[in-house]
């Protein structure tokens, strides 16, 4: 709580890629988990299996590289920003580059 906190005063600054968000990750998650900012290399499922390992790079080159090319959603309309935002937010998508089983 205290690192998102810190993290809303003082923004991590970088190019809104990948290696961005696994740096957020291990910010927001380094007193958690041992592995927080790593991309995990299991296969893991909830009721559907996540995004497999062997497709993670791709996926998120995919998901950064169609952010890219909306210039990370800069200058655009109101409602067409917070459907674009929704898109890239939805929890399935990053949650699958991070989450582990918990053995």
């Amino acid at each position: 709580m205290f690192r998102l906190n810190d993290l809303l005063e003082v923004p991590m600054t970088g190019d809104f890629d990948f290696k961005h968000l696994q740096n957020i990750h291990y910010f927001l998650f380094q007193d958690l988990y041992a592995w927080a900012g790593e991309v995990r290399t299991v296969d893991i499922a909830k009721t559907n299996l996540f995004c497999k390992v062997q497709f993670i790079y791709v996926q998120a080159e995919a998901i950064f590289g169609k952010l890219a090319k909306e210039q990370c959603l800069s200058e655009l309309p109101r409602d067409i920003f917070v459907k674009k935002l929704a898109f890239y937010c939805d929890y399935r998508k990053m949650e699958v580059l991070f989450a582990r089983a918990i053995q």
